[in-house]
């Protein structure tokens, strides 16, 4: 048995009219792309175009403008520098404050760390970017 998803347009407003801001369905997403907000809904269905129960989905789409950071791709977060992703510390940092074999000071034995390119947001690009500064 095939199944169908069909992608349902809600509606098509600009950012800026009353009409978007005041709209708060659950049961619809709204995408930003070039200054207009689309809602649609996602269904599926089986081959014969009966919908699927519990199949009425929100769409959730990826930010507009902005790309994957390259040194974490998207993730958020690297691999820390000081212990290789090992999450103890490999010398003795500080004049012996951090002892090599103990958790890893930068850390804290996470073994990950933020990236520094993107600060954790795992893109680069938004407006919440420094990269102009």
């Amino acid at each position: 048995m095939a199944s169908l998803v069909t992608v349902t347009a809600v509606s098509s407003v600009s950012l800026a009219s009353p009409a978007f801001l005041s709209s708060r369905r659950p049961s619809a997403a709204a995408v930003r792309s070039k200054g207009r907000a689309f809602q649609f809904r996602v269904r599926a269905s089986d081959g014969e175009g009966n919908p699927v129960v519990g199949s009425d989905v929100a769409a959730v789409a990826a930010r507009t403008g902005s790309i994957l950071c390259p040194d974490c791709d998207g993730n958020g977060a690297v691999q820390c520098r000081q212990c290789q992703g090992g999450g103890v510390n490999l010398e003795d940092h500080f004049q012996g404050r951090f002892k090599k074999g103990t958790v890893c000071w930068l850390c804290r034995g996470k073994r990950t760390v933020l990236c520094g390119n993107c600060n954790g947001a795992g893109f680069v690009g938004g407006f919440l970017s420094n990269q102009g500064e």
